[in-house]
């Protein structure tokens, strides 16, 4: 039996160190599926030995910062949705930031009367556009939200907002009239000592005649365009200056 057991322990020992060398040489020996941190510097005994920045030649190796395509897909997507979602802004932004530059550049250029009337024509008709909504809109709300309004709870809010409405509709045109009546606006006998001003040339061409008819699409009166048009007519000053006017009529 002692024979046996000593037999048993002398077989483990063995076993034992077995494993320890095994352990101890994988250990020392590289792994060839393992990858190396480029930032690790390794020496004969393949045991890490120090750690160090990454070299020029690791940073200048080909294919070493390239991006994975479906990384690139992500990216690409990202963009375009982050564009996508403020298309307006970045539209309003550069057109802002266009027309800045433009108007900066155009100072220094001499340009005549007729070549800054075309310039600034299709920023006449945009402003147009929007005085034309403005009337329209006002009713649209005051309607759309009188609707909304329950008529037994909200009648008496309803019926104030209508009528403070109404009063300074009336109060503004009151204000008018009367500046109108103190300030003389267009004096007869300031028209008379200024003369008529005709000259040869209050001569309507064919380019006042189109720039006529856009306005005319885009009326900035939606009421007034009903039965007026817009025309276009030179005014002389003092018999020699002659200056443009759009007005209705």
């Amino acid at each position: 039996m002692d024979d046996n057991n000593l037999g048993a322990s002398s077989m483990k020992m063995n076993n034992n160190a077995t494993t320890e060398l095994q352990k101890e040489s994988e250990m020392k020996s590289p792994n060839p599926h393992q990858p190396k941190h480029p930032f690790v510097e390794e020496n004969g005994r393949n045991n890490i030995k120090e750690q160090q920045g990454p070299t020029m030649e690791w940073l200048l190796e080909p294919g070493r910062f390239k991006m994975k395509p479906e990384v690139r897909e992500v990216t690409l997507k990202k963009i375009t949705s982050w564009f996508m979602d403020n298309l307006l802004l970045i539209i309003t932004f550069s057109g802002v930031s266009m027309g800045v530059i433009g108007g900066l550049l155009l100072r220094t250029v001499d340009l005549s009367p007729d070549s800054i009337m075309l310039l600034s024509y299709p920023g006449e008709l945009f402003m147009r556009l929007l005085k034309l909504m403005i009337l329209p809109l006002i009713i649209a709300s005051l309607i759309t939200g009188s609707a909304s309004l329950n008529a037994k709870i909200n009648g008496i809010v309803a019926l104030r907002t209508i009528v403070y409405f109404i009063t300074t509709s009336l109060i503004s045109a009151l204000i008018g009239l009367i500046l109108v009546l103190i300030i003389h606006p267009g004096n007869s006998e300031t028209k008379n000592l200024l003369g008529d001003g005709t000259t040869k040339e209050q001569k309507l061409d064919i380019m006042d005649n189109f720039l006529d008819l856009g306005r005319n699409l885009l009326p900035d009166n939606i009421f007034k365009a009903s039965f007026q048009t817009s025309h276009t007519s030179y005014i002389g000053v003092n018999g020699t200056e002659v200056q443009r006017k759009v007005a209705y009529r």
